[in-house]
Formats: structure tokens, C-alpha cells, sequence
């Protein structure tokens, strides 16, 4: 039932041990509770619908090791950006986008680079002649 799910996941999550579970269990199924709905009895109840949940759910105890190749993420950006076969993908600089509708002129945001943020820090970035600086923000798919 319902209640017996509430029950057994309270008394999971909160660790109940055998004798506070007991003592919980007989005092809802006596006195304590009129027209108690648990099917629960005691903790042989308890422990064998738990048993029997278990095998519905994922089973956590079995452990696997994986191996992974580290890449330095600063070196893997630096080649990013200076791989000539991506320089046309990579939008370097921020722009501003306009619908010019009749009379009326409206900004478009559509990519990350049309946003007023980019604007706002490339702004402010170093100006030093034959230096170029731009800023890129990292933004995965």
C-alpha cells in the first residue's frame, strides 16, 4: 500500500534501526493508530518488501574503474583557437544584430555574440596597438 511505502522509505531515509522500527510498527498496528492501512506488521515484513523493491531498482554495490586521458584544458583552448580550419567557425568579436521593419527597428539576440554582455567586456579589454584581444567565451553544445 501507499502507507507501506511511506513507511519502509521514512524509516530507510532516516535509518531506522530494527528496535525503533519494531517499536514504531507496534505501536501503529495496536493503539496508536485507528484504521492504520499498513500491511506491515513488523521488521520481517519490512525487511522482505525491501528485498523484493530491490529488484526493481539499479543495483549500486558494483563498482568499475575507468580510465581517462587527461588533457590540459588551457593548451586544448589554445588549440582551438589557433587551428586555422575552425578560425571561420569561431565567432571572435561581438556584434549587434537590427530587423529593419518599415519604421520600425528592432535588435535581434540570436547567438551568445549578439548578447550586450560581450559588448560590455570586450569593452573594456586592453588596447594595444598589434596586440589584438578578444574575448572568448567558453560555451559548449
Amino acid at each position: 500500500t501507499r502507507a507501506d511505502f511511506e513507511f519502509a522509505e521514512t524509516a530507510v531515509v532516516e535509518g531506522f534501526n530494527s528496535h525503533c522500527t519494531q517499536k514504531l510498527l507496534s505501536g501503529i498496528n495496536s493503539q496508536w493508530a485507528n484504521n492504520s492501512k499498513l500491511t506491515i506488521f513488523d521488521t520481517n515484513d519490512l525487511n522482505e518488501s525491501l528485498a523484493a523493491a530491490r529488484n526493481f531498482v539499479t543495483q549500486v554495490w558494483k563498482s568499475y574503474t575507468f580510465q581517462f586521458r587527461y588533457r590540459d584544458p588551457w593548451e586544448w583552448l589554445v588549440h582551438l583557437v589557433t587551428d586555422l580550419t575552425l578560425s571561420t567557425s569561431i565567432m571572435w568579436y561581438p556584434v549587434e544584430k537590427y530587423l529593419h521593419d518599415g519604421g520600425t527597428i528592432t535588435r535581434i539576440y540570436d547567438e551568445v555574440n549578439t548578447g550586450r554582455r560581450w559588448w560590455e567586456i570586450q569593452g573594456q579589454l586592453p588596447r594595444e596597438h598589434g596586440l589584438p584581444h578578444c574575448f572568448l567565451p567558453l560555451h559548449l553544445w
